[in-house]
């Protein structure tokens, strides 16, 4: 093996599960994140289908992912689920 092997991650350890609101559904609901950047609009799209934090650390910077996940939360516009077993109910 290679000097660069990692162990296989297995989905939702250690991370967050993040998708849109109902609410966000709504057209010119985007409109209500102040500041909007294209950080915004591709975190949003990347929520569209539901995505794990640690698959959204592989397309944004650090610094950008944090802040774009709090404005979207804080706009109501993605939610997070912590327990995924919230996802089987749903």
């Amino acid at each position: 093996m290679g000097k660069y092997r990692t162990e296989p991650q297995v989905q939702g350890a250690g991370g967050n599960f993040y998708r849109v609101t109902g609410s966000s559904r709504i057209r010119g609901a985007a409109d209500r994140v102040d500041g909007w950047s294209p950080y915004h609009a591709d975190l949003l799209g990347f929520c569209e289908a539901g995505a794990w934090e640690h698959d959204l650390r592989q397309f944004m910077p650090p610094a950008s992912l944090r802040s774009s996940l709090a404005a979207l939360l804080a706009a109501g516009l993605i939610e997070c689920l912590e327990d995924p077993q919230e996802l089987l109910a749903a």
